[in-house]
């Protein structure tokens, strides 16, 4: 069976075993035995230097349908001895993808240009919750809310324009009466009052902060899934690190004007060549 982890350089934090008899204790504690395949036998005890030690146990589940999508989850297929490779090779790139997640990447204009419109992101956001009462307007049984513009003039907005990518989810009421009657102070108290039960009274800066934190949130969250499932990818643990430098080379954005990089320093090493389909 090949080893993928080696492959990837990956080190291992549980390995596989075969759950074997058990025997109930007098105080009703099960003692089972699990036998390691001889290739684990140095991992074994790498994890497990002492007795005693806390375990936790999952079973690895087999014959689910083919995973489609990019590496790991295109690789996928398990059913018999392939179950245990599929488990492993899950969650290879959480590290990568928690760096990346942290850093400034989803928060550049550019990248969201070359992940989408700004008319598809609007569209993303009246499929979200309204960020002050947290639920919004119904259509045949599917949320759809407005797309609200946040607007400063700092990013170019002015009488009849709204720039790009700068709009938040709000249903008509929080829309109408709250934000454009009352303005963003009267919305973000409601929503204290609503979500925290403070009933406090708030500043215009206040209100425009939380406004500004809660678009670029926004469209944060549209460009992370919507790049997530362009890459072929359920999570993005999966995505293969290549692959994205990949794309954010063919749509130049991999480095700024200056020269500097984008994304964490991971994404820019080297890495082994994708393993082969997995076959049972």
């Amino acid at each position: 069976m090949t080893d993928y982890y080696q492959i990837l350089g990956v080190e291992r934090d549980a390995i596989a075993g075969t759950r074997k008899a058990f025997k109930e204790l007098v105080d009703g504690t099960l003692r089972v035995q699990i036998d390691i395949e001889p290739r684990n036998k140095a991992q074994f005890h790498k994890l497990f230097p002492e007795i005693d030690m806390p375990i936790a146990i999952a079973p690895l589940k087999t014959g689910q349908p083919e995973t489609k999508g990019s590496w790991p989850g295109d690789i996928l297929h398990t059913e018999g001895k392939a179950a245990d490779q599929a488990v492993e090779l899950l969650g290879s790139f959480g590290d990568e993808a928690r760096q990346l997640r942290q850093s400034s990447f989803f928060r550049r204009p550019e990248v969201w240009a070359a992940i989408g419109t700004d008319a598809e992101f609007q569209e993303w956001c009246r499929h979200q919750k309204c960020i002050v009462c947290g639920d919004g307007d119904w259509l045949d049984g599917e949320l759809y809310n407005q797309a609200a513009h946040v607007r400063r003039v700092s990013e170019g907005a002015g009488t009849s324009i709204k720039p790009a990518y700068s709009t938040v989810s709000l249903c008509t009421t929080d829309h109408i009466l709250e934000q454009h009657q009352h303005g963003e102070t009267a919305a973000y108290r409601k929503y204290l009052t609503m979500k925290l039960g403070n009933e406090r009274q708030v500043t215009l800066q206040e209100a425009k902060d939380w406004f500004d934190r809660r678009r670029i949130e926004a469209v944060q969250q549209w460009a992370w899934e919507t790049l997530k499932a362009e890459l072929g990818c359920e999570s993005w643990k999966q995505v293969y690190p290549p692959d994205l430098l990949k794309w954010a080379e063919a749509h130049k954005v991999a480095a700024t004007a200056s020269g500097g990089l984008t994304m964490p320093r991971r994404y820019y090493d080297t890495y082994p060549e994708r393993p082969a389909r997995i076959e049972s």
